[in-house]
C-alpha cells in the first residue's frame, strides 16, 4: 500500500501469487489506515483494533450529530447509542469481519447529516462534503454505491418531494460526486472482463443470505452464525412496533415520522429471503449487492429518523398520553418472548487464514477470465526454457524489468493471470502478450540475443483521463476548503 499513490490496481500476491485485479473493483481505501498503524510498529491485532475504535468514534459523531439536528441533544444521545447497538452494525467487525465495511457505514450518519445540512441550507459547502464523504464511501466499499444511491434519492424525496428543486439539488449532487469519484466508476464498469457472473446468478444465494421470513419477529430466530447475529435485536424492533402503534394510536401523522418509518419497514422486508426474492424479480441490477441483510443498514438509518421525529413530536402530546398506554402494554407483553441474540467466539488457525489470503476462494468473483485457481502456490514469477537465462531482475510492484539472454526465440511464462492491462516492452518496442497455460498466465515471445524487458500494468487511457479528472476535482474540493476555513478567515485581520 506504500508502494505508490492511491488508487490501486492490480494485486500481485493473492491467488497463490498469481494475482487478481480485485483493486480495480474492490474499495480499498479502508486499508490505508491499519496499513499505517502497522507502518508505527504496532502488532496486527492492535491496528485492527485501534481501526474499529476510530470507525465507532466516526459512527458516533455523525448519528449524534445527525438525530441532534432532527430532535435536540437527548434525541441525538439515544439514536446515537441505538445506532453503535444496531446488531447489524455489530457484526460487520465482530462476527463477519468484514472491516471496510464496517468502516463503510460508520460513514452512513455523515453521509445522511451533511445531506439534510446541504437540503435544508443549499449551500455549496454541505454540497461539496456531502459529495466527498459519498466518494469516500465508495472508495471504501464498491457495493455502498448501490445501497447508498437508492438511500440518498429516498432521502431527497422525503425533504423535498417531486418538485423541480428536488431534481435541480439531486443532479448538482451526483455531479460532483461523479467528478469526485470517475476514475473508480470507469474501472468498476469494466466487469465484463471478470468471471462475476456465475457467482451472482446463483439461485441459492439469495436463499442463503437472506432471513428467513418466519424469523421477522424474531420469535423464532433465525439459522446461521452469520445470520442469528445480523438479525435485528429486540431493542430495535421494538422501536419499530412502539412507534408505529403510537403513531396509530394517538392519530399524530407527521409527515417525516411516516414516510421514515414506512421506509425502515421496507428495507427490513427487503433483507428477508421473500422481500428478497421479489426486490430481484423487480429490480434485477440489486443481485450485485450479493446479500440481502446489507440492507439492514438503511433499516437502522431509516428506524432511528423515525424514532428522533417520534421522541421530539409524539411524546410531547398531552391529551392522547393515555391511547399510547395500549401499544406500550402489547410491547411489554411482547419482550419477554423474543429470544436474545447470543454471541459466539470463532477461533481459527494461522494455516487457514493464509491459505484464505493466498487464494481466491472468498473473492473469486475478480478472477479474469479464461483463468483457474492453482492448486499450489507460484514458485517463480518468470519461467523460460532451457535456452534462455536471466542475467538481472528489478522488481516494484506491477512493474518488472529483466535482462535476458536467449540462445534462440523462446516463449516466456509470466505468472501472473492474463489481464488486458497487462504489457510487454522489448527493448523499449512494445510487444505482444496473450493468455496461456493451463491456469490462464500471461505469456510473451523473447527473440534471440540480449534483451532488456519490462512486463507491466498499465492504466487504460480511459482511465489515465478519469483519474486525472478525478484528481483535479479533489484539489478544487480541498483548496476550496482551506479557502472557506483558514484563507477567508486570515484575510478578515489582515
Amino acid at each position: 500500500l506504500f508502494t505508490k499513490w492511491f488508487p490501486y490496481d492490480w494485486a500481485p500476491d493473492i491467488a497463490g501469487g498469481y494475482g487478481g485485479p480485485n483493486y480495480l473493483y474492490y474499495g480499498h481505501l479502508g486499508f490505508i489506515l491499519p496499513a499505517i498503524f502497522l507502518k508505527f510498529n504496532f502488532s496486527v491485532v492492535f491496528a485492527i483494533k485501534l481501526f474499529i475504535l476510530i470507525s465507532i468514534l466516526i459512527a458516533a459523531t455523525g448519528s449524534y450529530l445527525l438525530y441532534k439536528d432532527i430532535g435536540g441533544v437527548v434525541t441525538g444521545l439515544i439514536c446515537s447509542a441505538s445506532y453503535l447497538w444496531a446488531p447489524y452494525y455489530s457484526t460487520l467487525c465482530y462476527v463477519r469481519g468484514a472491516y471496510p465495511e464496517f468502516l463503510a457505514v460508520s460513514l452512513y450518519p455523515w453521509l445522511f447529516f451533511l445531506c439534510r445540512k446541504y437540503i435544508g441550507i443549499k449551500n455549496t459547502l454541505y454540497l461539496v462534503l456531502s459529495a466527498g464523504v459519498f466518494s469516500i464511501i465508495y472508495f471504501i466499499h464498491t457495493l455502498s454505491l448501490v445501497i447508498i444511491s437508492i438511500a440518498i434519492i429516498l432521502y431527497f424525496i422525503v425533504q423535498l418531494k417531486f418538485t423541480t428543486a428536488y431534481f435541480l439539488l439531486l443532479l448538482k449532487y451526483f455531479i460532483v460526486f461523479m467528478l469526485l469519484s470517475l476514475f473508480f466508476i470507469v474501472s468498476c464498469a469494466q466487469f465484463h472482463l471478470v468471471d462475476i457472473k456465475n457467482q451472482f446468478e446463483s439461485a441459492d444465494l439469495f436463499k442463503q443470505a437472506a432471513i428467513p421470513i418466519y424469523a421477522l419477529l424474531n420469535t423464532s430466530g433465525a439459522t446461521g452464525d452469520i445470520l442469528s447475529h445480523i438479525f435485528p435485536g429486540r431493542i430495535h424492533l421494538l422501536f419499530l412496533f412502539i412507534i408505529t402503534l403510537i403513531t396509530i394510536a394517538s392519530g399524530y401523522w407527521n409527515r417525516y415520522l411516516v414516510i421514515n418509518l414506512i421506509f425502515a419497514f421496507l428495507f427490513l422486508f427487503i433483507s428477508t429471503s421473500f422481500g428478497a426474492r421479489i426486490i430481484i424479480i423487480i429490480f434485477p441490477f440489486l443481485k450485485f449487492i450479493q446479500f440481502p441483510f446489507r440492507f439492514l443498514s438503511l433499516f437502522n438509518i431509516f428506524l432511528l429518523m423515525a424514532l428522533a421525529y417520534f421522541i421530539s413530536n409524539v411524546i410531547r402530546l398531552d391529551n392522547k398520553k393515555f391511547y399510547c398506554l395500549i401499544p406500550l402494554a402489547i410491547c411489554a407483553f411482547y419482550y419477554p418472548r423474543i429470544p436474545a441474540q447470543t454471541q459466539t467466539v470463532f477461533y481459527d488457525t494461522i494455516n487457514s487464514l493464509r491459505h484464505s489470503l493466498l487464494t481466491l476462494d472468498h473473492e473469486n468473483k475478480y478472477m479474469p477470465l479464461g483463468s483457474k485457481l492453482p492448486k499450489s502456490e507460484r514458485d517463480c514469477l518468470f519461467r523460460f526454457d532451457k535456452t534462455a537465462k536471466i542475467l538481472e531482475i528489478k522488481e516494484s510492484v506491477n512493474d518488472y524489468i529483466i535482462k535476458i539472454e536467449c540462445s534462440e526465440s523462446v516463449v516466456c511464462d509470466f505468472n501472473q493471470y492474463w489481464f488486458p492491462n497487462w504489457q510487454v516492452d522489448i527493448d523499449g518496442n512494445e510487444g505482444s502478450l496473450w493468455q496461456g497455460g493451463d491456469l490462464g498466465i500471461c505469456q510473451f515471445k523473447i527473440p534471440e540475443g540480449h534483451h532488456t524487458v519490462r512486463v507491466y500494468f498499465a492504466d487504460s487511457p480511459s482511465m489515465s483521463l478519469a483519474k486525472i479528472i478525478s484528481g483535479i476535482s479533489w484539489c478544487c474540493l480541498f483548496v476550496y476548503l482551506i479557502w472557506l476555513f483558514f484563507i477567508r478567515n486570515l484575510l478578515k485581520y489582515v
